[in-house]
């Protein structure tokens, strides 16, 4: 999927979810099975106004998709043999947990070490002005920091606690420009970014755990670190050597 370039080629009035469904029907002969979850707002624009084209790769471009509304795009093995699933949608932040990761718990540790970085400035609630051409004034679009579906991870109350002055950054410099649905969906991707103020990375260890830790899209349960740093995080990535990892 990112190997040839696929740069100019268009979409006429699809909108991201037909883009991807589009996109991935040309690996259906490698047994590659699409799970598509439409986006909360649809955004489709008339092809006498603008006909979208894609850029780069099939796979930079249905991971741009895939930001520009909040989701993320993995591919994961199954659920057949010789087959793979290819999701876009969003975080699913809820399922079964992985056996958790214990640190500083005596003979129940099983894991080398765990180092946690808090950005409590990520953490914040911001707003863009969106200029509606119909009506000729500013419309007010919150940016609520949250994933658009799904449930928050960890302990950490960086959102409660946040009591930081206004953020006068410009979000993006053509927002106003931009429809109200597709300007909705760039915040709600800006508030899914700024949704993950509390990471982890760490080593574990592989005999104590008994178990690979699984990623794409896998919570796991982390014990012993505090108050602050306890409870359920979600996989984004894992390397087997000695199991290392980063959630």
């Amino acid at each position: 999927m990112d190997q040839s370039k696929w740069s100019g080629f268009p979409f006429p009035a699809c909108a991201r979810e037909a883009r991807v469904a589009a996109m991935l029907a040309k690996y259906a002969f490698f047994g590659v099975l699409p799970a598509i979850i439409p986006s909360i707002l649809f955004d489709i624009s008339l092809p006498i106004e603008a006909i979208p084209a894609q850029q780069g790769t099939d796979l930079q471009y249905i991971r741009q998709l895939a930001e520009e509304v909040g989701y993320v795009f993995y591919i994961a093995a199954g659920p057949a043999p010789g087959t793979s699933t290819a999701y876009w949608g969003p975080q699913v932040k809820v399922g079964p947990v992985q056996p958790a990761l214990n640190t500083d718990m005596d003979a129940y540790t099983n894991v080398e070490s765990l180092h946690f970085n808090s950005i409590r400035e990520k953490s914040k609630d911001s707003a863009g002005l969106h200029l509606h051409r119909a009506i000729g004034t500013s419309i007010p679009i919150p940016i609520p920091a949250g994933e658009p579906a799904g449930s928050a991870t960890g302990s950490d109350s960086s959102d409660s606690t946040n009591l930081l002055p206004p953020d006068l950054t410009s979000f993006r410099d053509d927002f106003s420009k931009l429809s109200v649905a597709q300007a909705t969906m760039m915040a709600l991707a800006a508030g899914a970014a700024s949704s993950e103020a509390v990471t982890c990375e760490g080593l574990a260890r592989c005999n104590a755990l008994r178990r690979p830790c699984s990623a794409l899209g896998k919570l796991v349960g982390v014990r012993g670190a505090g108050y602050a740093f306890d409870g359920l995080y979600y996989v984004k990535s894992v390397t087997h050597k000695n199991q290392t990892w980063r959630i």
